[in-house]
């Protein structure tokens, strides 16, 4: 598997988050860690936005979750996230409470930012364990 442009460790970072909980931070979904976890308050629309260290090209992004029921992508290619584009959105089908895995290939995008937008679930409360983003460095 080719290694994800949304890592700490690549220098992404979570700006804005619309839920928080200290014992499940939103820059769990960046840690590379799939025992970690962002967790969602129980209402809905929820988001969590990824800027990149220096724009880049992305292919392909993979989410992994829990209980989420539709949820959209949308990129930025700007120096500040105001202008946002979708890149898709997608029902993600039940797994009852067990881990999601939604994988979806895209046309090479340029961003700069990364909006993940949790649109629904199919309970209260939804967790985002990680975000992969495939692709290259613009």
């Amino acid at each position: 598997m080719a290694s994800s442009l949304a890592t700490e460790a690549s220098g992404a970072e979570v700006i804005a988050a619309t839920s928080f909980d200290p014992a499940h931070p939103s820059h769990a979904v960046i840690d590379e860690d799939e025992t970690t976890f962002w967790s969602t308050t129980g209402c809905f629309p929820q988001e969590v936005i990824i800027k990149f260290p220096a724009p880049v090209f992305i292919t392909k992004v993979k989410t992994m979750t829990t209980n989420v029921r539709n949820l959209c992508v949308d990129k930025c290619d700007g120096a500040s996230p105001v202008s946002w584009e979708r890149v898709y959105a997608v029902e993600v089908g039940d797994a009852d409470g067990r881990m999601q895995v939604e994988a979806t290939q895209t046309p090479k995008l340029s961003a700069t930012f990364l909006k993940i937008r949790i649109l629904d679930g199919w309970d209260d409360f939804t967790t985002f364990h990680r975000l992969i983003v495939e692709g290259s460095h613009s």
